[in-house]
């Protein structure tokens, strides 16, 4: 099953998008060798850490990975729907607004 990033565009909108293949990987890696520094997921992937930056960024912005200096990144265990569901939990007024049919 592919995840799917959670994109909050505004208060009134969400939408899910498909990760790409590499941000998949990337969560694969950090599943199975967690935590794990940036340096040591893009060395497993042949690519520069700069490189791997966006992804990991997108990855931890949207709470599928949480990181530590000096631990690296390892995976909050997070599906799509549970990171949705704790967005709509801790607001709720937007939660609301985002079933609504209504646009700004």
């Amino acid at each position: 099953m592919r995840e799917q990033l959670i994109l909050k565009i505004s208060r009134w909108v969400v939408r899910t998008i498909e990760l790409n293949k590499r941000q998949e990987h990337i969560l694969q890696i950090v599943k199975d060798n967690g935590p794990i520094t940036g340096e040591n997921i893009a060395e497993k992937l042949n690519l520069t850490r700069a490189t791997l930056r966006p992804d990991l960024a997108i990855l931890t912005m949207a709470g599928y990975l949480d990181a530590r200096p000096r631990v690296g990144y390892f995976y909050t265990g997070k599906s799509g729907n549970q990171l949705l569901s704790e967005n709509l939990k801790k607001n709720p007024r937007q939660g609301l607004s985002v079933h609504s049919s209504r646009r700004p």
